[in-house]
């Protein structure tokens, strides 16, 4: 990388300086943004106990686990350094963040003037890449750093190949391959997204030759080797999180899979040349209770018909200049922009059902490229034009509307609030209204936070969150006989539909909070609606008559086997909001509550027994507190008793035989 730096002229470095200038001050006032706890950074930073300590286990966790979803041990290595040095401080994350953009831009403006020998070429498009407002998500949001990351070392990595195929006029020696695999696998440790790579150097290979070097191709090979077990974790990761794929292809039928890919098509391809209502969030609904309105607008037919007729005619463009150097160009714009954006299509189980800015990171390098073979084809059409005047007029006005619309984006990113106002504005996707009416819940604005969640029912009456969300405002408001009609209104919107696994677990929220809402006023009548939501396995119904004091069924004790006592070391902290068993036990094991995880554990047990998590909870808490023959009993029970299968219950059975040899 070094000799690819000492190629710069003075002109370049000015250049590169100028951009930087104007990425700093667009996106500089991101800085003092807060770190967006409903947006991942809680789990990704602020309660996850593997970055706030940073031990050797804490290392080993980052290579081996997931976090909200995905397999990025890299990104939370970083975030664990700066926790280290700087404790927790979002303004430290945001500056690392901005570093790693203006190292990318630098990046981009060296493979740009690589690829393509002509004076305004890599400062247009470092310029596009620099200040484009779809790259305001990337620098607003901290838990993004997996994205600048990533890109990062594509990046270098790319530079690296394209520098040496072309000093060594199509070869690669293996030192030079070894380098760029290297690279490459650092950015798989740190994003999914980076599995298309092999494609891109296949790309870059044919694009920089000239034709098909077959031994060049060979010599790739091995990274796709890399590319398959990299996907295989992502599959993995993303099921760990949910499995939402399944649940977004069978919502759909295929004319309007059609239509979802068409709309993707226009987000990525046509809107980050003009759009100013830029949305947070923009996920496809996998669920009837979540439509706010027509299921899909008309607007995503149309919208999606203009995309089509423009990649057409960008198609017989290329075709028709192919053998000239901007329909190489063009071409190479084109499969550049599908490599890297394809996998957000939602064809593949390794992406998200949703729509979003950070996915065009690298991708919105094409479309700069796009813009200038355009350009150019307009140039030989009309020859009177020249090309540096028809560059001026073009992106100078467009860099200006850029700069003024990113620079207002990124304040928008300050905090959860500014955001979750900003999106109702421009959607009607129920999950702005949720955390908006229950962030002013939490802040006590009692009539904003009813104002939000009404305007949202108004909208979608079958939205069953928002009455459990209207349900506990009303009841802090005084009116705990409305707060219960709130909550009926769920059980009477789950009764139309069909059964399942959700429907069993809304009911038992739904009867859960029942009693809890009539636990001070009327304990009786709580008591009632808990046997109710116990009945429905809901473990925090168990919680909740334990501290009424009123639990006798089936001998539950007050203490867990390990001595944990219940009544003397219960907080009420616990279960505040985000308080659930559900979460309150993983959160136990990962700090080393052992104890606290027992005793919750037993109330998961008595309502759920033949659970698999139960029990792999269960034996790794008994293996914490060096219960090894407790937890090989546990384990045989759920493996031999229960018959009970998963892969992980016999990793932990091995782990309690070791630990009693």
């Amino acid at each position: 990388m070094r000799e690819i730096l000492k190629s710069l002229t003075s002109v370049d470095k000015k250049g590169i300086g100028i951009i930087w200038l104007l990425a700093v001050i667009v996106f500089g006032n991101g800085i003092q943004g807060e770190y967006l706890m409903t947006w991942d950074d809680n789990q990704q930073i602020v309660e996850n106990e593997d970055v706030k300590t940073l031990t050797f286990s804490s290392i080993k966790n980052y290579f081996t686990k997931y976090y909200v979803g995905s397999y990025q041990p890299l990104a939370s290595f970083s975030f664990g350094i700066e926790y280290a040095i700087f404790g927790k401080n979002a303004k430290v994350h945001h500056v690392t963040n901005l570093i790693l953009h203006l190292l990318n831009i630098v990046l981009v403006y060296c493979l740009v003037l690589a690829l393509f020998q002509e004076k305004y070429i890599p400062l247009i498009v470092t310029a596009f890449f620099a200040i484009n407002p779809f790259q305001t998500e990337v620098l607003g949001w901290i838990s993004t750093r997996s994205t600048l990351l990533y890109a990062f070392f594509i990046l270098w990595a790319s530079n690296i190949f394209v520098f040496h195929i072309k000093k060594d006029e199509g070869k690669i020696t293996a030192a030079t391959l070894f380098k760029v695999l290297f690279l490459y696998v650092l950015a798989t440790l740190t994003k999914s997204a980076s599995i298309v790579f092999p494609f891109t150097l296949m790309l870059l290979c044919v694009f920089v030759v000239r034709k098909w070097n077959r031994k060049l191709i060979l010599q790739i090979l091995p990274f796709f080797g890399v590319s398959i077990a990299a996907g295989l974790i992502s599959i993995s990761s993303r099921q760990s999180g949910g499995d939402t794929f399944s649940k977004f292809y069978s919502f759909y039928s295929i004319k309007e899979h059609i239509i979802i890919r068409l709309k993707t098509l226009y987000f990525y391809l046509i809107e980050p040349f003009y759009q100013t209502k830029l949305h947070i969030y923009r996920a496809f609904i996998t669920s009837p209770d979540q439509i706010t309105g027509e299921l899909l607008p008309d607007s995503y037919v149309w919208q999606g018909l203009i995309a089509l007729v423009v990649l057409l005619l960008l198609v017989v463009l290329a075709f028709r200049y192919r053998r000239k150097d901007v329909g190489r160009l063009l071409i190479f714009s084109l499969v550049w922009f599908f490599v890297n954006i394809g996998l957000h299509f939602n064809f593949f189980a390794v992406s998200i059902n949703m729509l979003a800015e950070r996915y065009m990171y690298l991708p919105i390098i094409a479309l700069a490229l796009l813009l200038v073979a355009l350009i150019k084809m307009m140039v030989i059409s009309y020859p009177n034009i020249k090309v540096k005047t028809a560059y001026m007029l073009v992106f100078v006005p467009l860099f200006v509307f850029y700069g003024i619309t990113s620079y207002k984006q990124v304040g928008t990113w300050k905090n959860e609030m500014s955001l979750y106002k900003h999106d109702i504005k421009y959607t009607q996707y129920h999950y702005s209204f949720l955390q908006l009416g229950r962030m002013y819940h939490k802040r006590k604005h009692l009539q904003k936070s009813l104002e939000t969640f009404n305007a949202h029912v108004k909208m979608n009456p079958n939205e069953t969150k928002i009455y459990l969300y209207r349900a506990l405002l009303i009841a802090d408001m005084g009116d705990v006989a409305y707060a219960e009609k709130d909550l009926y209104r769920i059980l009477d919107l789950r009764k139309k539909t069909s059964g399942g696994t959700d429907k069993k677990k809304l009911f038992g929220q739904a009867f859960y909070h029942l009693g809890l809402i009539w636990q001070k006023s009327d304990k009786a009548k709580s008591l009632n609606y808990l046997d109710s939501a116990i009945q429905y396995q809901n473990a925090d119904a168990v919680v909740l008559k334990q501290q009424l004091n009123q639990f006798k069924s089936n001998g539950l004790p007050t203490t867990s086997k390990s001595g944990y006592d219940y009544k003397s070391k219960l907080s009420e902290k616990d279960m505040d909001e985000g308080g659930s068993v559900y979460e309150i036990v993983p959160k136990a094991i990962q700090v080393g509550e052992y104890d606290k995880a027992l005793f919750y554990i037993d109330m998961m047990q008595y309502v759920a027994p033949d659970s698999v998590m139960t029990y792999i909870y269960k034996a790794v808490a008994l293996i914490g507190v060096k219960q090894y023959a407790e937890a090989q009993s546990v384990l045989e029970d759920a493996i031999v008793g229960k018959n009970l299968s998963s892969p992980r219950l016999q990793e932990l059975l091995s782990v309690a035989k070791n630990g009693i040899e």
